[in-house]
């Protein structure tokens, strides 16, 4: 989560995460599954969710995924 809230300023640390071996073959709409998936636990357990929170987690969403997309 600390990795996605930063992602502008960790941008080659998210590269290094595609280049891992474990992660090799990984398309981009698996980490945007993954990525969803998190922000749904958030949701559910988050007593203070709201839309403008929604509004920030998809930016935030849209910013790594922009980063996952340009190293695949």
């Amino acid at each position: 989560i600390p990795l996605m809230l930063a992602s502008d300023h960790n941008e080659h640390y998210l590269a290094h995460i595609m280049g891992h071996s474990a992660h090799k073959g990984l398309k981009p709409i698996q980490f945007e599954q993954f990525i969803d998936m998190i922000i749904s636990t958030i949701q559910l357990n988050d007593y203070m969710w709201n839309d403008d929170i929604a509004d920030a987690w998809q930016e935030i969403k849209q910013k790594v995924m922009g980063h996952v997309e340009k190293r695949s």
